[in-house]
């Protein structure tokens, strides 16, 4: 056995010369590995790393180590607890994107966190327990376009976010932490496009969370997005600050998007958190022209138990559904009708017709959507499969132009 673990040493032991061309480094290994990498790394001499990741292993940041504070992008694994990120954070002044994974045990910090001021962070991307990361958000002085990032995953998860009293509290703290984040990042860069996507936290579908992103890009390639429990959406004080934000208004393109493990549960939203997604859906649509969404999403959207609210309220100024549409070959005629076709009656019912319908890219396995036609002035766009577009206004008396097979495609 020391024989092994000498020999083990020994592959890890290049990790203790002197690296003076060294730009970017990841290091992979087992936790029981630990051990094995030399307590000083790169002999101190590596003037030129900028991007340092270590997963599966916590690592002890010597705190003197030149090489650390010209590091600018930095990313922990779940290995390390709050604690040490907060401490090796603080000899790391020129950090520009930082990613931590806190995994899904809780950490209680012992006394007062440190302030970690970080001047020049533009990216932070947060994964792991709901405590965990709120006292990393809290901890943190970044720049005020600094772009957050805490999106719920299967990958690590987003913390147990139970229903108990306490968990209200924590909750609350959470959505104070990101808050600052929030409104300085949008205060600044208005966005144009905002996507809600609901996602379960567990196999089970509960809780619901609500991603909050954007689906463009700024300009430093940054896209912003944050993780809410949708049921605590009808008394979030957050919530309640953002629907009344200025740059809500700047939004143009509104998204919809449905976790494939909801979309047949009936009752995975309570009444009230099915009320307070409607709510916050019309706040940021409220000056959307174009709905981007998938056929299976808006079809939990017209459900008639939602429809008195949303028919009213969302996208008074909508003007084109830009929907992803599942094949429609084979469909029995009994069968409801396509969730897409009835959001299109609703809206010509209640006085807002949609102007264009957006089908993306069709394959021949679409079918026939000549059902269409009774949208008169309705304009089908649609992409071939060699990126060429086609449209055709409903009324014009051809609707044999939207029965999609591999000819009319052509």
């Amino acid at each position: 056995m020391h024989h092994w673990t000498r020999k083990k040493e020994m592959e890890w032991a290049f990790l203790a010369e002197p690296a003076p061309q060294l730009h970017k480094i990841r290091i992979l290994t087992s936790r029981w590995q630990n051990h094995m990498l030399p307590s000083c790394l790169f002999a101190d001499d590596a003037p030129q790393l900028k991007d340092f990741s270590i997963f599966q292993m916590e690592y002890e940041f010597p705190k003197n180590a030149s090489w650390l504070q010209n590091l600018t992008c930095v990313s922990f694994s779940e290995a390390f607890t709050t604690e040490k990120v907060l401490t090796a954070l603080q000899g790391m002044p020129k950090l520009v994107s930082l990613a931590i994974s806190l995994g899904s045990r809780r950490q209680i910090h012992q006394g007062l966190a440190p302030k970690v001021v970080l001047p020049k962070l533009r990216m932070l991307e947060m994964y792991g327990e709901i405590i965990n990361a709120t006292t990393i958000l809290k901890s943190i002085t970044p720049l005020p376009d600094c772009c957050l990032c805490t999106p719920q995953t299967r990958r690590v998860g987003f913390g147990s976010l139970t229903l108990t009293t306490d968990d209200n509290d924590l909750y609350e703290q959470y959505e104070q932490a990101v808050k600052p984040y929030i409104f300085s990042y949008f205060s600044l860069y208005p966005p144009s496009s905002m996507v809600f996507y609901l996602t379960p936290y567990t196999s089970q579908g509960y809780p619901v969370i609500l991603n909050l992103m954007t689906s463009r890009v700024d300009r430093w390639g940054r896209s912003f997005n944050i993780a809410l429990d949708v049921s605590f959406l009808p008394t979030s004080s957050l919530m309640k600050e953002l629907v009344t934000s200025t740059w809500i208004s700047h939004v143009d393109t509104f998204g919809l998007w449905l976790h494939g493990s909801l979309l047949h549960r009936v009752d995975f939203l309570a009444d009230d958190s099915v009320n307070g997604i409607i709510s916050a859906m019309a706040a940021f649509s409220s000056s959307a022209t174009a709905f981007q969404t998938d056929e299976y999403s808006l079809r939990r959207l017209v459900k008639p138990a939602v429809l008195s609210i949303a028919s009213a309220t969302l996208f008074p100024a909508l003007t084109t559904l830009e929907i992803a549409c599942p094949p429609m070959r084979g469909r029995a005629p009994d069968e409801e009708e396509p969730a897409h076709h009835e959001f299109l009656k609703l809206r010509r019912q209640i006085g807002r017709p949609i102007s264009v319908l957006d089908l993306s890219t069709l394959s021949d396995e679409v079918g026939d959507m000549s059902y269409l036609e009774e949208h008169t002035g309705l304009l089908v766009r649609w992409k071939t499969d060699d990126g060429r577009t086609r449209e055709y206004i409903c009324g014009e008396g051809h609707p044999e132009r939207l029965c999609f097979s591999g000819a009319s495609l052509d």
